[in-house]
């Protein structure tokens, strides 16, 4: 036998049993939840999402919006002829506000 083929064959065993050795006095660190497969308890499960929104509420908020929308042309074209109806900017106000609850219900 060469000399390589010696000192592979003695040394192979040796580092293979230092590594076992150490790999049983340091702990594992914790596996993740993604590969253990267990879930976070500060994530909710995917399906948690579509569970919460209240699609009655989402259904009634559209058609306020939709029946608010309707009347704004009315009102803009009163705004041309320099009459302010005083229910306008709150129309605006309200339409935006269920806008923006609408979009984070949907896209949270």
């Amino acid at each position: 036998m060469t000399r390589n083929t010696l000192l592979r064959g003695s040394l192979l065993p040796l580092i293979f049993a230092a590594l076992l050795s150490a790999q049983s006095r340091f702990p594992r660190p914790p596996q993740s939840a993604e590969r253990t497969g267990i879930p976070h308890a500060d994530k909710p499960p995917a399906a948690a999402p579509s569970a919460r929104i209240d699609f009655v509420q989402l259904q009634r908020e559209a058609r306020e919006m939709s029946d608010l929308a309707q009347t704004i042309p009315n009102d803009i074209s009163q705004v041309n002829q320099g009459l302010m109806p005083k229910d306008t900017l709150d129309k605006l106000k309200r339409i935006e506000k269920l806008s923006k609850h609408m979009r984070g219900e949907l896209n949270p």
